[in-house]
């Protein structure tokens, strides 16, 4: 690992840790950037599933546990509200409209694999979830679940 490696990650990691605990009273996010955060959620979880087995699988379930919670935050706050009220509060143009969204999602997740065809995690990958953190924060134990997936996940590239 190289000195400038060792020494931009514990950096890193404090920077994710101090944006994490910010929440922010800006404009709620909108249902575009929350469904590519969801996609790039998807490609982060698909990575971890294909892993080589020199990763700690606990440090990983820690991963996907944070990644899972603020996958359902975003859903359940922004994306699934957001698609009933662009819909008028008709559920079944809420729910065409959610399959449009998980269309996209693939879309993304596709997209994002044939950028970074390997089996490793990336500090991009971290980088491009901070920005989503930084438009959508959760709050209480997802938070703090979330913030312990951040730090795992920069230990996981870290110790590659």
């Amino acid at each position: 690992m190289t000195k400038i490696l060792k020494c931009k990650l514990p950096a890193l990691i404090l920077a994710v840790v101090t944006l994490l605990s910010f929440q922010t009273s800006a404009a709620q996010p909108s249902i575009n950037d929350m469904q590519t955060c969801q996609g790039l959620i998807d490609f982060i979880t698909l990575k971890l599933e294909n892993l080589p087995s020199k990763y700690d699988e606990s440090d990983v379930e820690i991963v996907q546990k944070g990644l899972s919670i603020y996958n359902q935050y975003i859903q359940n706050t922004f994306v699934s509200p957001g698609l009933l009220k662009f819909s008028k509060g008709n559920q079944n143009q809420a729910n065409a409209l959610q399959k449009q969204v998980d269309i996209y999602k693939e879309k993304v997740v596709n997209n994002y694999q044939n950028q970074y065809p390997y089996n490793k995690l990336s500090k991009g990958f971290v980088k491009s979830l901070n920005e989503c953190t930084q438009k959508a924060v959760p709050a209480g134990n997802d938070l703090e679940i979330l913030k312990t997936s951040f730090v795992k996940m920069i230990e996981l590239i870290k110790n590659r």
